[in-house]
C-alpha cells in the first residue's frame, strides 16, 4: 500500500524544512522495515571487519530503498541487496574515510590557527607590551569578557570544524550505490562536486536533525536505561556477578536501541538530501512518493 503525500514544488529547491519533513514522513511510513534492516546493521557490529562493513552497506541500503521510493521507482529489498552488495568492501573503505577525512582536516586547521594565534601573540607583546588573555584557569571560561570572546571561539570552532568538512560529505553513500561509482574516491569527488555552494544548507539540516533526534537519544538513555537498570540490579546481578560487565552491557544494549531509532532517519535524511540535490543540478523530473 502507497500513501502519497503533498508534494513540494519541484521547480523550485526544496526548503530545508521541506527535506526535513519529507524525511520524517517516510521515516514514520517505513519505520518497520528500516528499523528492523538498522537491528540486522547493528548486529552485525559485534564482527570485526566484515560486519562493520555489512552495517555500511544496510545503511547505504536503506538509503537506496529511499531514493528509489522518492523517485517514483520503489525496489524489493532483495533487488536494493543486489545492486548494493558487490559495493560492500568499498562503503567500508569509504565509511573509514569519511570518519577520518573531517577529523583530519580539523586537526590541521587547528594547527593553523594555533600557529596564527601564536605568531599574533608574540608579536603584540614584543611590540606594545601587551599581553593577550590567557586560557581560564580553573575552568572559569568567563573570568573577563576578553578571555570568554577568544576561548569559546576557539572551543566552537573545534567542535564545529569536522561538520564544516563532513557536510559536503554527507550523501557519499549514495553517489557510490546510486551512481555506481568505480571507487570510494571517484564517489567522494562526485558528493564534493554536488554539494559546492550548498554547505551552509547542510549544515543547517544536520543541526536541525540532530536537535530532532536528541530527545530520542535523552528519552531512550534516560527513561528505557533506567528501567534496563532497574532489571540489572533486581535480576541480572544474579546472573552476571560483576558490575563492570552488567554496565556494559547495559550500555551495548542502549546504544543498539539508540541506533535502531535514528538510523533509519538519518538514512531517509541522506536520501531525501541526494534528491533534492540531484533536482537542484538536473532538475530531473521526479515525483515524491513514500512507500508504506
Amino acid at each position: 500500500m502507497s500513501e502519497n503525500y503533498q508534494q513540494p514544488n519541484l521547480s523550485q529547491p526544496l526548503t530545508i524544512g521541506n527535506i526535513i519533513n519529507v524525511g520524517l514522513q517516510i521515516y514514520r511510513a517505513n519505520f518497520k522495515l528500516y528499523s528492523k534492516l538498522a537491528l540486522t546493521a547493528h548486529l552485525w557490529l559485534f564482527i570485526p571487519i566484515y560486519g562493520w562493513a555489512k552495517f555500511y552497506v544496510i545503511s547505504a541500503l536503506i538509503s537506496r530503498l529511499v531514493f528509489s521510493n522518492l523517485t517514483n521507482q520503489p525496489e524489493t529489498i532483495k533487488t536494493a541487496q543486489d545492486k548494493t552488495n558487490p559495493s560492500l568492501w568499498k562503503l567500508f573503505i569509504l565509511g573509514i574515510i569519511i570518519f577520518l577525512m573531517p577529523l583530519i582536516f580539523a586537526f590541521l586547521w587547528l594547527l593553523l590557527f594555533s600557529l596564527i594565534f601564536g605568531i599574533i601573540y608574540a608579536v603584540v607583546n614584543l611590540a606594545w607590551g601587551i599581553t593577550l588573555p590567557q586560557p581560564p584557569k580553573d575552568g572559569n571560561l568567563f573570568e573577563n569578557w576578553q578571555s570568554a570572546a577568544i576561548w569559546l571561539s576557539i572551543a566552537i570552532a573545534v567542535y564545529l570544524s569536522p561538520l564544516w568538512h563532513y557536510s559536503r560529505l554527507f550523501i557519499t553513500e549514495l553517489t557510490l550505490v546510486i551512481e555506481d561509482n568505480s571507487n570510494p574516491f571517484k564517489a567522494i569527488k562526485q558528493s564534493w562536486e554536488l554539494t559546492k555552494g550548498l554547505r551552509m544548507r547542510l549544515i543547517t539540516i544536520i543541526i536541525v536533525s540532530f536537535t530532532i533526534t536528541f530527545p530520542v537519544w535523552i528519552i531512550v538513555w534516560r527513561g528505557l536505561g533506567e528501567i534496563l537498570r532497574l532489571i540489572s540490579y533486581n535480576f541480572l546481578r544474579y546472573l552476571i556477578d560483576d558490575f563492570s560487565i552488567r554496565a556494559i552491557l547495559l550500555t551495548i544494549i542502549l546504544n543498539i536501541m539508540t541506533g535502531v531509532i535514528i538510523m533509519p532517519f538519518w538514512q531517509s535524511l541522506k536520501a531525501v538530501v541526494y534528491y533534492d540535490i540531484r533536482c537542484r543540478r538536473e532538475s530531473l523530473d521526479l515525483q515524491l512518493r513514500v512507500k508504506e
